[in-house]
């Protein structure tokens, strides 16, 4: 006599959460890296904790004659009609989830809780999902269900209305998925798209880890779509007021500065000198007489100095912590310091073949080792010094070259073209109408000649 499908359904899995404790309340064990997941050993000592693959102790499973319960029909159905049910996972194994659907218990393979790589086990413990019933074994006694089905058609739906709204300038919400170090991938709703570390802000961003989370929502513009949509370029900053524009307005050469110190390098420091807005300071840049190395030039140090330069369209500042010349310091330059002047100046750099010295902002001499009255082979370095204070006489000025030639206080400047225009300016009051006089037209004249020749 063959049994009744009643008798067959009152043979299904269930049993109250109450009644498996060890299982609820085992902890959740991250797997080693490199490793497979094994169970809390929990798991394999807690005489009460549900069976393995999710099997119903003969205890518990109801005998032949007595009445099929609600619940348990439910999940017949939804088995029968391919229908979702939602069930809470409250512990794992090895293979897979064990879970609780309405006070019946049911098991999830591993291979079927995720559409993809599952994620570690306690990213699904004590959580609820949806889940379709698969499989129910009488001689067994369980039911096996599964998400990834659930989720794939989840995935497709959300594309395909995700595709709708994709275009290139598209405001979209999306959710990071991974990071990498040149950028972050982003779920935009079953469509995966990238922004590149470049187009995270428009602050400074060494690594992606350093400002963004897996799983955090986020904002983001459309900037390419390629190769048929299988390569999304996002972008996060394009959603910020660009701090660039109208910063080269408000800060012109010559312009004030105090920032912070962000970084170090070989050839300058980095310095904050606005919210997003760093520039460089090369070695060159630094006070005369300053390495840098000097702790004033520490990351978190307040410095001052000048804009040098801002180029807008490569977003880059150019800054100096020496005095910026304010219009053309060249002009009329003869007439300022004519030769022979006495200046004071700070020696800005010292070489094998002479120092520099600038005598304003803009202006820079050279004091040739020549000059120095040194024994011959001696280091200028030991006479002259970076930072050093100096009083220079000018021998000579090339503004052609824009080249200023200085000697020590007190040195003779002979045969310059201040002691020549002298000469010119005596022999002219000298010289009568008749070319008659002291003769120092004549004189003149030869020696204009041979300047010339």
């Amino acid at each position: 006599m063959s049994e009744s499908p009643d008798t067959l359904a009152a043979s299904a899995n269930e049993t109250a959460p109450e009644e498996t404790p060890s299982v609820e309340s085992a902890p959740a064990v991250e797997p080693e890296a490199g490793g497979s997941e094994t169970a809390p050993t929990a798991h394999a000592e807690a005489p009460e904790a549900a069976p393995e693959n999710g099997a119903i102790p003969e205890s518990e499973l109801p005998g032949p004659d007595e009445p099929l319960k609600p619940e348990v029909a439910l999940l017949l159905q939804a088995m029968a009609d391919g229908a979702a049910v939602e069930g809470k996972v409250f512990g794992w194994n090895q293979g897979g989830f064990h879970v609780l659907l309405n006070g019946v218990l049911a098991f999830c393979p591993r291979s079927e809780i995720e559409a993809g790589n599952p994620k570690s086990p306690k990213h699904y413990l004590e959580k609820t999902f949806r889940f379709q019933v698969i499989d129910y074994r009488k001689d067994g006694h369980r039911f096996t269900v599964s998400r990834a089905g659930l989720v794939r058609e989840e995935k497709e739906s959300q594309a395909s209305a995700t595709r709708e709204k994709l275009a290139v300038d598209a405001v979209l919400e999306g959710r990071v998925s991974s990071l990498t170090n040149f950028g972050a991938f982003v779920d935009l709703g079953g469509v995966e798209g990238m922004v590149h570390v470049s187009e995270i802000s428009w602050k400074p961003v060494a690594n992606p880890k350093d400002v963004l989370k897996p799983g955090k929502k986020i904002q983001v513009k459309v900037l390419k779509i390629e190769d048929n949509g299988k390569r999304i370029s996002l972008s996060m900053k394009a959603l910020e007021e660009n701090p660039w524009n109208g910063f080269a307005e408000a800060h012109p050469r010559g312009s004030e500065f105090t920032g912070i110190v962000k970084s170090r390098t070989e050839f300058g420091i980095f310095v904050e000198i606005a919210p997003g807005m760093e520039g460089l300071v090369h070695l060159s840049a630094l006070p005369p007489g300053m390495k840098l190395e000097n702790s004033a030039f520490d990351p978190g140090q307040e410095v001052k100095g000048w804009i040098k330069e801002i180029e807008s369209k490569r977003q880059r500042i150019s800054l100096t912590m020496r005095e910026v010349a304010q219009g053309n310091p060249w002009k009329d330059i003869e007439e300022k310091y004519p030769e022979g002047t006495v200046v004071q100046g700070t020696v800005e750099e010292v070489t094998p073949f002479g120092a520099f010295i600038a005598i304003e902002p803009g202006l820079t001499g050279l004091l040739p080792t020549s000059e120095m009255g040194l024994a011959r082979g001696a280091n200028p370095g030991r006479a002259y010094a970076s930072g050093q204070q100096v009083s220079v006489q000018v021998a000579r000025i090339d503004t052609k070259r824009k080249r200023i030639s200085l000697v020590p206080e007190g040195a003779q400047v002979e045969g310059s073209q201040t002691d020549y225009r002298e000469f010119l300016k005596k022999s002219q009051k000298g010289a009568s109408p008749t070319g008659g006089g002291t003769g120092l037209g004549a004189m003149a004249a030869a020696f204009a000649k041979l300047q010339k020749s």
